[in-house]
C-alpha cells in the first residue's frame, strides 16, 4: 500500500467508513497492490498529473490496473466513501464454557496418567 501526503485531510476515517476527497487540490493518492501485480488506486486530479497511480485515467478518480485487461478508470468528485465496516456481533453467551470443561477434563486425565506412571 502506498499513500500520498494526506496533509489536506484527503483521507478521513470514521467509526464505520473511510472517505477519500477526490476534489482535494492536494497531490494525494491511496494505492493498494496485490501479489499478482494488480493495483487499485484512488487519486486526486493533482496526483493524476504526477502519474502516481501508473496510467489509467486522467483526473480525479479510481484507477484499476489488472494484468492482461484494459485499465478501467472511474472518474469521481467530492468526498466519497471508499470502504465501510459492519458491526461485529458480540460473543454468544456461554460459548467458552464447553472449551473450559474439555480443557479441565484433559488436565485431569493427564494428571491421573502421570500419577499412575509415577507409582508403577
Amino acid at each position: 500500500m502506498a499513500v500520498g501526503d494526506p496533509s489536506g485531510h484527503t483521507i478521513t476515517v470514521t467509526a464505520d467508513h473511510v472517505y477519500f476527497d477526490f476534489s482535494s487540490p492536494n497531490i494525494d493518492f491511496l494505492k493498494f497492490y496485490t501479489g499478482a501485480g494488480d493495483i487499485l488506486c484512488f487519486q486526486t486530479a493533482s496526483a493524476s498529473a504526477e502519474n502516481f497511480c501508473g496510467g489509467g485515467g486522467v483526473g480525479a478518480g479510481i484507477v484499476i490496473l489488472v494484468a492482461g485487461a484494459p485499465d478501467p478508470f472511474l472518474a469521481m468528485t467530492g468526498n466519497q466513501a471508499i470502504a465501510s465496516a459492519a458491526a461485529v456481533p458480540g460473543p454468544v453467551v456461554g460459548a467458552g464454557l464447553p472449551g473450559i470443561v474439555m480443557a479441565l477434563g484433559g488436565l485431569l486425565i493427564w494428571r491421573r496418567r502421570r500419577n499412575q506412571a509415577a507409582v508403577a
